[in-house]
């Protein structure tokens, strides 16, 4: 992972365990070796080393969308995104019971001061961000936590 070797618990022809190195927190790249030294494809492994904490994040008022598009959330935290614009960046697709407000639980670093916004990501895959600055928030050290923010014209 990211150039330290891992201990490898057990493996099979279809999947491996292993125990993940002391690393920091954030995206890292793995690749399986043989021990004649065969490598396989390298793929993306997310590590989540500090405390978390839940928080539901509820958008009101989104912007409206067509069948096929759905709200988002980013942020400045690997939990969050790291700023994604994809499908397979951005954190959700969120839900939507009283379109049109939007909610989300997710596990975000405790004690810590975030920064996120919302974003439509249309069936096409274009990305649309919500108007005005980021939003912040400081989630709690211990318990949970909820976010209760209008969409950003």
């Amino acid at each position: 992972m990211g150039g330290i070797a891992a201990k490898i618990g057990a493996w099979a022809n279809t999947w491996v365990t292993f125990t993940v190195p002391k690393v920091a927190n954030g995206v890292s790249q793995v690749q399986l070796k043989s021990k004649t030294g065969v490598a396989a494809n390298a793929i993306q492994f997310t590590v989540l080393a500090a405390k978390l904490v839940p928080v539901t994040f509820t958008v009101n008022n989104a912007s409206p969308t067509n069948p096929g598009d759905y709200i988002f959330l980013s942020g400045n935290t690997v939990e969050l995104g790291q700023w994604g614009t994809t499908f397979d960046t951005a954190v959700g697709p969120m839900l939507d019971p009283s379109n049109p407000s939007w909610f989300l639980n997710v596990s975000v670093p405790a004690g810590q001061m975030i920064q996120f916004k919302f974003l439509k990501i249309a069936a096409d895959g274009t990305a649309t961000w919500e108007g005005g600055g980021n939003h912040t928030y400081i989630v709690p050290a211990s318990g949970v936590g909820t976010v209760n923010v209008n969409w950003q014209n």
